[in-house]
């Protein structure tokens, strides 16, 4: 029908963190990236890979979870090029791009991601301890 909206299904959630690591945002996102997932959506998850046990492709609870290598980390905040250039490509394929802030590369993604795909979820201040950076 003319003017029929249609229904998103694939949403691409782009966080440093996922499941097993614990934390309130990560928790937030696997419970709402698992929900979408049994619901139908196609849903993928692209994060770093902390550490380096950790699989580089599984699908956890319907969820495909692709982490990429880290080269160094800043307080929290995980540094990756090959994480900026896998989600730049993979946000072409996806409607809805789920990005979970803070973030360190929240800035040079979004000057990639097409605008009307990006929808940034916002946790939490950042609080370092005493230091160069929290200044």
């Amino acid at each position: 029908m003319a003017g029929e909206r249609t229904m998103k299904k694939s949403i691409l959630f782009v966080s440093n963190y996922y499941a097993p690591y614990t934390s309130g945002i990560t928790e937030g996102e696997r419970l709402l990236a698992e929900a979408l997932a049994k619901k139908g959506y196609t849903v993928k998850v692209i994060t770093s890979r902390h550490d380096p046990a950790l699989a580089k492709y599984e699908v956890i609870h319907g969820v495909n979870v692709e982490r990429c290598n880290v080269q160094m980390k800043i307080s929290k905040g995980t540094v990756s090029i090959p994480f900026l250039i896998r989600v730049i490509k993979e946000s072409w394929k996806y409607d809805i791009v789920n990005m979970q802030l803070p973030m360190l590369e929240a800035g040079v993604l979004s000057l990639f991601i097409r605008k009307e795909k990006l929808m940034p979820m916002y946790h939490c201040d950042i609080h370092l301890k005493n230091g160069f950076l929290n200044r």
